[in-house]
């Protein structure tokens, strides 16, 4: 977050896509990337949005740096625009978008079976990725997330934060 201060500070503004996070073991907000957040805001007033995945545990449980204030949280649709089972979801959530059935790049090599986990489901037949650029079918509010971040990026470009935001509130594009 403090290299993207710096790289957004010197384009005078931006967003930031965070696609990643987590818990905290007392649900409060973890101080050094609460800092840096802070920090990235008070350098570029209006001008930068932060826009993080909000995880995938399938709950209402507060995810950082999501669930931060004036952070964007993207939760996660399935194709059909319901909320997917495994996102996380909650008030402090601010958009949703599909992310089942994303494709994107993936790493040459071999597919792990999986844990069973909600967001990672035991697959009896891992597949094999080859090629000098792999692709894979993910799901994830990792996903989710930069297709907002991508929106707001353009609509900033045309005014400040807060009008880049209500226009995307405003289109009714979830």
């Amino acid at each position: 977050i403090g290299r993207a201060t710096a790289i957004l500070q010197d384009a005078g503004g931006g967003v930031l896509n965070i696609s990643l996070g987590m818990n905290s073991w007392d649900d409060s907000p973890p101080p050094v990337p609460a800092g840096a957040v802070d920090t990235l805001f008070a350098a570029l007033p209006g001008k930068v949005a932060v826009v993080a995945a909000a995880g995938n545990d399938g709950d209402d449980r507060r995810y950082w740096p999501a669930a931060f204030n004036n952070v964007h949280a993207v939760a996660g649709l399935t194709p059909l625009l319901q909320p997917a089972q495994w996102s996380t979801f909650g008030p402090w959530v601010n958009f949703s978008t599909v992310a089942e059935g994303i494709v994107s790049t993936f790493v040459a090599g071999h597919e792990t079976p999986g844990s069973n986990a909600i967001d990672d489901p035991f697959d009896p037949d891992p597949d094999v990725f080859v090629g000098p650029n792999p692709i894979a079918i993910w799901l994830g509010t990792s996903f989710a997330a930069p297709q907002v971040a991508a929106v707001l990026a353009r609509y900033l470009l045309d005014g400040d934060e807060a009008a880049a935001v209500k226009r995307l509130t405003d289109s009714g594009v979830d």
